[in-house]
């Protein structure tokens, strides 16, 4: 591990040392998944049932996914 580069060893750190999420990380992320659950609805709604819809359906969950990845990691862990 000492022959790491510095953005080495920043990615090592970014991948296996995240911090258990804070309560304001807990609120933070209850919003985003609040607004990810509007979203969804709303593409259920309005959107016909197809290809295109189900797309739209991963894409927000892996939006959801990596917010809440980004919350937990804090500011500027990943630098």
């Amino acid at each position: 591990m000492d022959k790491l580069t510095p953005q080495e060893r920043a990615l090592r750190d970014r991948i296996l040392n995240w911090q258990s999420p804070t309560v304001d990380d807990l609120k933070n992320i209850r919003i985003l998944e609040q607004m990810g659950s509007q979203m969804l609805e709303s593409i259920l709604q309005y959107c016909p049932h197809n290809h295109e819809r189900d797309e739209a359906i991963d894409c927000l969950e892996i939006l959801l996914t990596w917010t809440r990845k980004s919350i937990v990691r804090g500011n500027g862990v990943d630098h």
